[in-house]
C-alpha cells in the first residue's frame, strides 16, 4: 500500500508562489483536466484537504471559476475525478492507519472522568 507521504509531493518553497490550491473536487478535476500539474493534497482546518497544482501563469483561479461554463469532454472530467478520489481515499486510509499505530503504542487510555470515577 502507498503511503501519504509518497503520494503528496514535499513542499517546495520556491514553487510555493506558483501553485493554487482548491479544495472543491469538481475544480480541481477541471483543472486536472486543463492540464494542471496536480502537486500533492494538503490538510486544511477542520479535516479538508486541499488539491495542489502547479500554476505558472496564475490562472488556475480563473479557471476554476469558469467550473459551470466549461467545456471539457465527460470522459476526461470523470477520469480527473476518479484520479482525485483515489488518492483523497489512500490518504484519509493512511491517516486512519496512523492515528490506529499511535492508539496501539500508548495503550489502554481513560479519559480524565474514567480516572476521577475509579479513585
Amino acid at each position: 500500500m502507498r503511503t501519504s507521504r509518497q503520494i503528496v509531493s514535499p513542499p517546495n518553497a520556491a514553487l510555493a508562489s506558483k501553485t493554487y490550491i482548491e479544495s472543491d473536487l469538481g475544480r480541481a478535476a477541471l483543472l486536472h483536466t486543463l492540464g494542471y500539474t496536480f502537486q500533492g493534497l494538503l490538510t486544511l482546518q477542520k479535516g479538508r484537504f486541499g488539491f495542489e497544482f502547479l500554476d505558472p501563469n496564475y490562472t488556475a483561479a480563473q479557471d476554476a471559476e469558469g467550473y459551470y461554463q466549461a467545456t471539457v469532454l465527460a470522459h476526461q472530467i470523470i477520469e480527473s475525478i476518479r484520479f482525485l478520489k483515489r488518492i483523497l481515499s489512500l490518504t484519509k486510509e493512511t491517516q486512519q492507519e496512523h492515528e490506529q499505530h499511535r492508539r496501539a503504542e500508548r495503550g489502554p487510555h481513560y479519559s480524565n472522568r474514567e480516572r476521577v470515577a475509579r479513585s
